[in-house]
């Protein structure tokens, strides 16, 4: 049976990327490092990583750490990116390795996930960046006008 009360792959926090920018606003590293593992009062991951087992937290570490970050403003805060930039990345990425739109999907879902992190912990506010990527509409129509 696998150990529900995962940690963190050891080499995740020795990448060299700034965990907040000079006014201590956090970045996406610091977001992703933060959340990553994160405990609730049960012992359980209740983090970005808790539906992922041992192999696949090791292999989307590496994403990150291989094919996302190196293409993000590594001290810019996170909630000061725009739609834009993280379509960016995952443009870069398509560029660079050719992937299928699948495969687009989940690093798009990997953005996703360290952003959605710092969102429901209250870092910054409101889905600044998605938009058409990803639509979190909760009903409100003054959130869905432009």
């Amino acid at each position: 049976m696998a150990d529900v009360h995962r940690t963190a792959p050891p080499l995740l926090w020795d990448w060299g990327y700034p965990e907040e920018t000079p006014d201590r606003k956090p970045t996406f590293f610091g977001v992703l490092r933060r959340y990553f593992v994160e405990w609730d009062d049960q012992g359980d991951n209740i983090g970005i990583s808790k539906n992922w087992n041992e192999e696949t937290c090791a292999l989307y570490r590496n994403q990150y750490e291989g094919r996302i970050l190196p293409f993000l403003d590594a001290r810019k805060a996170v909630e000061d990116y725009e739609e834009a930039d993280f379509l960016g990345v995952l443009t870069s990425i398509q560029s660079q390795y050719g992937l299928s739109e699948s495969s687009m999907e989940h690093y798009r879902n990997l953005l996703w996930v360290v952003y959605r992190a710092g969102l429901s912990h209250g870092l910054y506010p409101d889905n600044i960046f998605w938009g058409a990527v990803i639509d979190l509409y909760d009903g409100d129509p003054k959130r869905r006008e432009k």
